[in-house]
């Protein structure tokens, strides 16, 4: 698909059509809630939730280098694209999980949150004899091996969390996690987890550098060092369209404005990835009854909001 970057709202640039990929054999069971990403040109899709059967431990994989075969007239070459289910391994696994995030760093993935809340630990505070405090692991899976661990981590005490997102700041090699439900209530806290030295720490705002609002069911996506936070839901459910820039090193938060202040819809649950200098958001609930499957394209440089 091609964005154009100067189409104005509702009409059609070239290319911008949608083509279905029909892939043979077993599908992945269906799910909501999930996570995936894309490693070694293999696309991973863990965890989720179906709405009859519970939350899912299921990983499956799609090698991408074989999509091309899908139009091949032999019928062996085009068999050979299909999803695969991986066996996991490891004592130490997340199990049944949805509402989490993921991240990739080298040959490993970073699981964190969801709504396995009875995975949660209990950690006496060495402070206090009568206190203790409840904190969510930090699971990581081998992308070779698919073995399972949780990470021994130090620092700040992580509260359990879900519907957040994160992202990996491979410069400085830091998970940023943003919002999303901390034990049943919305947030707009930060904490960041050090892939380095494997400690957490919650980022303390300046009150006069004021960010988003509380939320979740937004999106994020990292980019020259930049966080970029869309959408989601506030404390009253309202859905929400504000774009903000959070500098990870300077951790100043900035809201951003299209020139000609035109801005996509409101929405939560949706989509977005930062592509050629364009955030590029799709889909998601508008209310109950709407949902979306547009495209629209945030252009960094630009700062002006696109539309397919």
């Amino acid at each position: 698909m091609q964005f154009n970057q100067t189409t104005p709202r509702g009409t059609q640039g070239p290319k911008n059509h949608w083509q279905e990929l029909r892939i043979n054999g077993r599908l992945p069971d269906r799910r909501s809630y999930h996570t995936s990403f894309v490693s070694e040109n293999k696309l991973y899709v863990f965890g989720g939730l179906d709405i009859q059967n519970g939350s899912l431990s299921s990983l499956f994989e799609l090698d991408l280098s074989l999509v091309n075969n899908l139009n091949d007239e032999e019928t062996e070459r085009r068999v050979s694209c299909a999803w695969h289910e991986i066996t996991q391994n490891g004592k130490e696994k997340p199990g049944e999980v949805a509402y989490h995030s993921s991240v990739v760093h080298k040959e490993y993935m970073y699981l964190f949150g969801g709504n396995n809340y009875h995975r949660t630990i209990q950690y006496a505070d060495p402070n206090d004899e009568d206190s203790a405090k409840t904190y969510t692991p930090l699971y990581t899976l081998n992308l070779k091996t698919f073995t399972w661990n949780a990470v021994r981590t130090r620092g700040d005490i992580v509260k359990p969390r879900d519907e957040h997102t994160a992202v990996l700041d491979e410069s400085s090699q830091q998970m940023v996690v943003f919002g999303g439900f901390e034990v049943g209530e919305r947030t707009n806290e930060i904490l960041i987890f050090n892939l380095k030295n494997t400690i957490w720490s919650t980022v303390k705002q300046d009150p006069k550098n004021k960010g988003p609002c509380a939320r979740s069911g937004h999106s994020a996506c990292i980019h020259g060092g930049n966080m970029y936070i869309f959408g989601g839901k506030s404390d009253n459910s309202t859905k929400l369209n504000d774009l903000w820039q959070f500098n990870i090193s300077s951790h100043k938060w900035t809201q951003l404005h299209g020139v000609d202040e035109v801005i996509p819809e409101p929405r939560s649950g949706h989509s977005a990835l930062i592509y050629d200098g364009v955030m590029l958001v799709f889909g998601g609930l508008f209310e109950v009854t709407k949902e979306l499957n547009d495209i629209c394209g945030y252009s960094l440089g630009q700062k002006r909001w696109m539309f397919l």
